[in-house]
């Protein structure tokens, strides 16, 4: 019938996966902050340097409105790919509550499917 149910095996699967996922959103989430913040200042230094080109008020505000709004696109995203990943453990965590064993932490973690889309793109490369 394939593996044994050892439970302990399993919760153990089920807090790498959980941690995996609440910290590939945390990295996504630091990385836009310091995107936009980098973006902010580098705009803000044109902004500095050729002041005649550009009225202060207006480009102040067309600066904080794009920051913003990239600011929510890219947080929704980071949101929606960490609810996904929330979804599927909701179903290993009914499977392990049925007693049927996970799939191998390759499997769970992404791990697998990250080896193939690099030795495709290698191939797509060469």
């Amino acid at each position: 019938m394939g593996e044994p149910f050892d439970k302990d095996i399993e919760l153990v699967k089920l807090q790498i996966v959980a941690e995996t996922s609440l910290a590939d959103m945390q990295i996504n989430m630091s990385l836009v902050s310091s995107s936009i913040i980098i973006l902010f200042v580098f705009l803000l230094t044109v902004v500095i340097q050729y002041p005649a080109s550009f009225p202060p008020a207006a480009a102040v505000a067309s600066i904080a409105f794009g920051l913003a709004i990239l600011f929510v696109i890219f947080m929704f995203h980071a949101r929606r790919k960490y609810e996904r990943g929330s979804r599927e453990l909701n179903g290993y965590v009914e499977n392990f509550k049925a007693g049927k064993p996970l799939p191998p932490l390759t499997t769970l973690c992404g791990v697998k499917e990250k080896e193939e889309k690099t030795k495709s793109r290698k191939k797509r490369d060469s």
